[in-house]
């Protein structure tokens, strides 16, 4: 099982994201994810912002980093699912090495582009 997040601008830097893009921004809330059951599900995640680009990580990698994954179904991403606890550095860390690319967006120039990710 892979699980798909939606990369900001602001966290990729020459084709390399951030381990921050792994840390939750709101108290009280998991980590957003999607689990990715078939393809539609990245149309999903990209449905109000198609101009993020979208990173997978395996279940067992977010696992291994001492996470668990709660479904939390949404309107028209019935696949959502929240990360639970906060992770550290070094969880985070782990996850960003394990990160693949599934989408890059337009503002990643080709010379950082490498293989993607496929459903």
């Amino acid at each position: 099982m892979r699980l798909l997040r939606r990369v900001p601008a602001l966290l990729v830097h020459s084709g390399v994201i951030e381990k921050n893009n792994f840390r939750e921004t709101e108290e009280g809330r998991g980590l957003s994810v999607t689990l990715w059951a078939n393809p539609s599900d990245l149309d999903d995640v990209l449905r109000f912002e198609p101009e993020l680009g979208v990173v997978c990580v395996s279940a067992q990698s977010l696992r291994d980093a001492g996470a668990f994954i709660v479904r939390v179904p949404l309107v028209g991403n019935l696949n959502h699912c929240e990360i639970f606890p906060r992770l550290t550095p070094g969880p985070l860390k782990r996850l960003r090495a394990a990160a693949r690319w599934v989408r890059y967006p337009p503002w990643v120039a080709e010379e950082h582009r490498g293989d993607i990710e496929e459903f």
